[in-house]
């Protein structure tokens, strides 16, 4: 085989699984009968499975990039599925061969996409700057009604607010998609987990009150504030750069490791966020969106290393363009802390630096599952320990990976509860949780 295929393992091939049940599906499917008209050429794998209706699902991957592209004509909204894994585990029993049309005209749609973008059909500067203008009007006036809002609830009180049913916040949330503040709204359905996240839930959902109060009564008064502040406060409100100009700032060249993955499906918008950490102890977030509708950009190989030159969105710490490394190769082990201490005090750098910092990856080298499973802990060897999140906490996967031993860890932690990612054990990277749905 070519040896743009022959790098991938199977290791490393279902390290880029979104979630475990996935790659055990895509284990069961890797060279079984299912499968028709496969083949291969140069870095493209093709193949038809067939599955439970009467046409077989059309699998095809890109693997000329260092994130391979992925092409699967089945329902799953999972990126890879679980056809595109089993595809992808029999690399080397596949023969030599020309594409088919369906393959091909993928192939072609994407090299049309990637081509330079013709300077005249940039968009008109005027007409900008109106939309620029409507949208903050939009984003100001549902901000003011955010902030009656919350004064209505917090005059209510938090028992109140933890008996309201789950459609009172998606209404809310629905109110600022409507008024273009995405930010806003992803912190409100928050403020609706919290309420049923257990044990200790008046402090999390006091927290997000806070944060979102900030955010409501900042807005107004941005331009009194320092240009790293005012740019914080627009990213957490949902305003974004212009990708162009973020690559104008100067980057940071380091040696990074895709730490953990998570991905997260509505009806309205797929979401992924991908952590990083570089070798000198830098952290980087890409987040990467897309329409139900679309598929998400191949992801980052879980567990690999590459040297890239990061561009991070001012104000929006730690968040930084996608990079596209030319090659990568699997890291041996986890960059991180061996005491949740040094881990806790990386997120409180982190949170003064940018005050409604949402989540933060944090990574322990030396971490052991404690606790049940209504009071799930990660303890490092000293005792000191993060409690887990109890609905996305994978407890009890964490305890057999580890098996009693110490495992290295990556998970986010929102200040409050930490969800676990992706642990490394003797089996290699192991992809924690679930895609969320």
């Amino acid at each position: 085989m070519e040896s743009t295929l022959l790098t991938w393992t199977p290791d490393a091939i279902l390290a880029l699984a979104p979630d475990p049940a996935s790659a055990k599906a895509g284990r069961g499917l890797a060279g079984s009968s299912k499968w028709r008209n496969t083949g291969y050429r140069d870095s493209v794998a093709w193949g038809e499975c067939q599955g439970s209706g009467a046409e077989a699902y059309r699998t095809a991957v890109d693997f000329q990039s260092a994130a391979p592209a992925y092409k699967c004509s089945c329902p799953s909204r999972k990126i890879p599925c679980k056809h595109a894994l089993g595809l992808m585990l029999m690399l080397g029993s596949l023969e030599v061969g020309t594409p088919p049309e369906w393959a091909q005209a993928w192939l072609n749609g994407r090299a049309a996409r990637a081509a330079p973008r013709d300077p005249a059909r940039a968009p008109d500067p005027e007409a900008r700057a109106k939309r620029m203008a409507a949208r903050e009007r939009k984003v100001t006036q549902g901000l003011e009604d955010l902030a009656l809002w919350l004064e209505d609830l917090v005059r209510g009180g938090l028992a109140a607010a933890q008996s309201r049913p789950a459609s009172s916040w998606e209404e809310r949330a629905a109110r600022l998609i409507d008024a273009q503040a995405p930010g806003a709204a992803r912190l409100v359905r928050a403020l609706g987990e919290a309420a049923v996240s257990g044990e200790g839930w008046q402090a999390r959902q006091l927290d997000l009150l806070g944060r979102l109060y900030l955010l409501s009564a900042g807005y107004p008064r941005q331009e009194t504030l320092d240009p790293a502040l005012r740019a914080a406060l627009r990213a957490a409100v949902g305003w974004t750069q212009d990708a162009d100009e973020v690559r104008a700032v100067p980057g940071l060249r380091d040696r990074w490791q895709v730490q953990g993955v998570r991905s997260e499906f509505d009806e309205n918008l797929s979401v992924r966020r991908t952590w990083l950490r570089g070798a000198r102890g830098h952290d980087a977030l890409i987040l990467e969106f897309a329409h139900p509708s679309q598929p998400l950009p191949p992801a980052l190989p879980l567990g690999s290393a590459f040297d890239a030159e990061l561009h991070f969105f001012p104000g929006a710490f730690p968040r930084a363009l996608r990079p596209d490394p030319a090659s990568f190769e699997f890291a041996p082990a986890l960059l991180g802390h061996a005491e949740v201490e040094r881990a806790l005090e990386t997120y409180a750098a982190a949170l003064a630096r940018n005050p409604w910092l949402e989540t933060l990856a944090l990574s322990l080298t030396a971490a052991v599952p404690v606790g049940t499973a209504e009071r799930p802990l990660l303890a490092d060897l000293r005792g000191q320990a993060l409690p887990l999140h109890p609905l996305h906490a994978d407890f009890e996967r964490l305890r057999a990976l580890g098996g009693g031993q110490p495992l290295e860890v990556c998970g986010e932690w929102d200040g409050q509860l930490f969800v676990p990612l992706a642990a490394r054990a003797e089996e290699g990277w192991v992809p924690l949780g679930r895609s969320r749905a």
